[in-house]
C-alpha cells in the first residue's frame, strides 16, 4: 500500500451517523471505487487494516466484480475516525464529495 517515497493516500474518512436509538452506524460507499458496480449486488469484502506504518486505522472495501475483472483500484481505503460502529450500511450519498464520478457513470445492478 505505502512504499518508501509513496504518494499513496487514503480515499477519505469513513462516514458515520447515529440511528434512532443513538447507535453508531458506519456508512460505507454503496458503489465500487471505479463507479461501475453496486456492491450489494456484485459482492464485496470489508476489512479493518492499518496503514503501512500503523499511523492510521483503515477500512478497506473491495469490489468482488472489479477483482474478478482484474481492474486496478478495486478497493476503497477509508480512515476510521471513530470506534468500531455497532452497525454498518451502504450509502453513496455521504461520499459524493470525494468520488464525484459515482453520479456520472452507469452502475451495474
Amino acid at each position: 500500500m505505502n512504499g518508501v517515497g509513496s504518494t499513496w493516500r487514503p480515499d477519505g474518512p469513513v462516514r458515520y451517523r447515529r440511528d434512532g436509538i443513538n447507535r453508531l452506524v458506519g456508512v460505507m460507499p454503496a458503489t465500487c471505487k471505479q463507479g461501475l458496480h453496486a456492491l450489494h449486488v456484485v459482492g464485496y469484502t470489508a476489512r479493518e487494516t492499518t496503514s503501512e506504518h500503523g499511523s492510521q486505522e483503515l477500512l478497506a472495501i473491495t469490489c468482488a466484480a472489479c477483482v474478478s475483472a482484474n481492474l486496478s483500484g478495486a478497493t476503497w481505503y477509508l480512515v476510521r475516525t471513530q470506534p468500531r460502529p455497532e452497525l454498518a450500511e451502504l450509502d453513496d450519498e455521504p461520499y459524493r464529495d470525494i468520488e464525484p464520478q459515482l453520479m456520472e457513470r452507469p452502475v451495474t445492478r
